[in-house]
């Protein structure tokens, strides 16, 4: 086992939002939700978002209801892997 010379501190934030569309503005990516990093999900979460969010108005009569229908998924996912990243990180705990 090797040790680190210099310790170091790095602070991990959980965020989440209780609804990504307001009005007809949307929070897509980190702004939505931060995942902690071992989710490995940053870029992947906010290419979805947004592949999503162009479907969603595709397939929508209306601005608003795309949102609404976009804006339920993605909170949901966005909830879920905030709450997963915590598990990982709980479980990794417990293994050291």
């Amino acid at each position: 086992m090797s040790e680190t010379p210099d310790l170091f501190v790095q602070a991990i934030y959980d965020l989440t939002v209780p609804a990504m569309v307001a009005d007809r503005a949307c929070l897509l990516g980190d702004a939505a939700f931060v995942a902690r990093p071992h989710t490995a999900a940053g870029t992947a979460k906010a290419t979805g978002d947004a592949t999503a969010l162009a479907d969603a108005l595709a397939s929508h009569e209306s601005v608003d209801d795309a949102l609404a229908a976009w804006g339920d998924t993605r909170t949901e996912y966005g909830t879920a892997l905030v709450a997963r990243g915590k598990q990982m990180g709980d479980v990794r705990l417990h293994l050291d």
